[in-house]
């Protein structure tokens, strides 16, 4: 085997270990949130939902325009010495003007929605500002070295604070402010976790050349992530002044749980692959390639999954665990979830541009995404409501993918012969589990427990369906599993057999 063979296996080895990792942390974090999102929702009012949405829509607005990109610079960069410092004394700066913008703003924010309870919820939720901006910047050597074990401990404890305060407070409180002070609590306790986890202790300091440095890359980056927000959240703000903050709330749930399972998995796989891609790249495009192929597979059979699942079993989810007052968002999550799944697949593409020193595709692979949502959300909206902003947000996700591709084949070489072999086993996969669902339709849905039934029975036909065809098909479901078993312990792929 090849010098280059045998570390593009021990690369993906190490992406696929440290995905699971990822994926263990995301899944805690994802219970926990879910945990609180459903036991709010039974006992809060939407309208409880839009106030804290109007202010996370600030937050993020600041954020956005703010953004520096120095951890991804400090992971995607081959010598970082005397860096740290200069970074983390940036974003001390920033959490500090950050929070006291956001409390100052306060007034101007609730003359803007007519809600004066907005003036006090964004002073408390400035303190999250300012914890964030103080955070260890040692942590970010754990992506670089791909520890993903140390990353996934400290979200576990993350989770564990916020949903140790957030049940209580919900309980207790019954109103907006629970949500608001398990926010707060999540910002204090990454806070303390990031210099318990590292034993690197920052310090203030200030070099002008060292911060070209950092934003000679980064500046992409807060590029992206100004262009990021309007894309993402752009609709949320004429949604929230439009339709209304009870709107917004039904909006804000459908988008969460619709992008919750898909994004999810994109958002470790690329978390865990950043680093990975940055390493494989300095071997050559092609070592970049073939272990992106792998995990644009592996994304899709998993993302196409949790897609129809949602679809399928929305009803029943509004019915079952969130109440009748949320029955709005149905038709809303059906065509959000379709944009998560074409959103999930695009991500992918954003690991390896910035792997590859070239955030800029990135953010133009969003500009026809941004120019869409600006010149049709208006009259999306005021032709269907807020049915009329998920279609929106389904085009203007889509048309991101003629650059998504014409980017990676400049990047990586990617051809659309490898494409679609990568994505062939996922959507017979995507077939078979549509066909699954359609048989077991007729099963009682009364309540949460023949819901779950329906589920596990829809789940075993699909598997025996595709361990039939994993015997008698070129669609190997069964040995893409065991492949990612050998990977996990170490071992050499094995050939698949052409059936």
């Amino acid at each position: 085997m090849t010098e280059r063979g045998t570390s593009r296996e021990a690369s993906g080895a190490t992406l696929v270990k440290g995905s699971l990792w990822v994926t263990f942390a995301e899944i805690a974090t994802q219970v926990g949130a879910l945990a609180t999102q459903v036991l709010a929702a039974r006992v809060l009012e939407p309208r409880e939902f839009g106030l804290m949405g109007a202010i996370f829509l600030m937050i993020s607005i600041l954020n956005a325009l703010t953004n520096s990109g120095f951890e991804q610079a400090l992971i995607q960069r081959s010598d970082v010495r005397g860096l740290y410092n200069v970074a983390w004394t940036w974003h001390v700066v920033r959490g500090v003007s950050l929070g006291l913008l956001l409390a100052l703003v306060s007034p101007l924010l609730a003359r803007w929605y007519g809600e004066p309870l907005l003036i006090p919820l964004a002073i408390l939720t400035a303190l999250a500002i300012l914890a964030q901006g103080g955070q260890n910047i040692g942590i970010v050597g754990f992506s670089r070295d791909l520890d993903f074990r140390k990353l996934f401990t400290i979200q576990v404890l993350r989770a564990s604070v916020h949903l140790l305060v957030s049940i209580p407070a919900i309980l207790i409180l019954r109103n907006v402010w629970s949500l608001a002070l398990g926010y707060v609590a999540s910002a204090v306790a990454a806070l303390v976790i990031s210099f318990i986890a590292h034993p690197y202790r920052p310090r203030l300091e200030w070099s002008w050349p060292k911060v070209r440095q950092l934003l000679s890359y980064g500046r992409w980056i807060t590029g992206l992530t100004l262009l990021g927000f309007i894309v993402t959240q752009g609709d949320d703000l004429f949604v929230s002044k439009y339709l209304g903050l009870t709107a917004l709330a039904f909006y804000q749930l459908a988008y969460g749980i619709a992008n919750m399972p898909a994004v999810q998995i994109t958002h470790v796989i690329s978390k865990a692959s950043f680093p990975t891609y940055s390493r494989l790249f300095e071997q050559g495009p092609e070592q970049v390639q073939g272990v992106f192929l792998n995990v644009v597979k592996g994304t899709l059979l998993l993302s196409s999954a949790a897609t129809i699942g949602i679809w399928m079993l929305i009803p029943d989810i509004v019915a079952h665990v969130l109440g009748a007052k949320w029955e709005p968002i149905i038709p809303l999550t059906r065509l959000l979830v379709l944009g998560g799944f074409v959103r999930s697949v695009v991500a992918l593409g954003g690991a390896v541009f910035q792997a590859t020193g070239r955030p800029d595709l990135d953010l133009k692979m969003n500009l026809s995404r941004l120019v869409l949502l600006m010149a049709l959300i208006w009259p999306a909206c005021a032709w269907k409501g807020l049915e009329g902003a998920s279609y929106l947000v389904l085009l203007a996700i889509s048309s991101c993918l003629p650059v998504w591709y014409l980017g990676l084949r400049s990047q990586i070489g990617l051809r659309l012969s490898g494409v679609l072999g990568a994505i062939a086993l996922p959507v017979v996969s995507a077939i078979v589990l549509i066909g699954a669902f359609t048989l077991t339709a007729r099963l009682p849905s009364t309540n949460l427990i023949w819901t779950v039934v329906r589920l596990i029975a829809t789940l075993a036909i699909w598997f025996g369906v595709m361990a039939l065809l994993d015997r008698v098909t070129p669609f190997r479901l069964l040995h893409e599993l065991k492949q990612v078993r050998r990977t996990i312990r170490g071992q050499a792929p094995e050939k698949a057999e052409v059936a």
